[in-house]
C-alpha cells in the first residue's frame, strides 16, 4: 500500500491482497495484554462508543516477480496482488486470527 492510498477500512486492507511475512521479520510475539487492548478497542466500536479505530500503520511492499513454487502459486492469481508485510505484522496477524475465530 503506498502513501497515496491513505486510511483504509479493514475490508479494504484485505481486499484482493495476499500477504507474505519476509524472513527478516521476527516471529509472532504479541501477548495476552496486547490482544486484550486490541479487543477492547474493537469492542468500543461495536458498542457504539467510537465509530472508528486507528489500528496503526501497516506498511506493505508489492511483490512483482512471478512465483513458481506450489506454495506461492496463489500470488499469480489474476486480480490479486502479493505484498511483503514490512511493518504492522503483529497487528495484521492478530486481526486475521480474530477474523478466523
Amino acid at each position: 500500500m503506498n502513501n497515496a492510498e491513505g486510511l483504509k477500512a479493514l475490508d479494504g486492507v484485505f481486499y484482493r491482497r495476499l500477504f507474505r511475512i519476509p524472513d527478516y521479520q521476527r516471529g509472532y510475539s504479541w501477548t495476552k495484554g496486547q490482544w486484550e487492548d486490541l479487543w477492547n478497542d474493537i469492542q468500543s466500536i461495536v458498542d457504539g462508543r467510537r465509530k472508528k479505530h486507528y489500528a496503526g500503520v501497516i506498511t506493505l511492499h508489492r511483490i512483482n516477480e512471478p512465483k513458481k513454487s506450489p506454495e506461492q502459486a496463489l500470488e499469480n492469481l489474476p486480480g490479486y496482488a502479493a505484498y511483503h508485510v514490512v511493518d504492522g505484522q503483529q497487528r495484521l496477524t492478530t486481526l486475521i486470527i480474530l477474523i478466523k475465530v
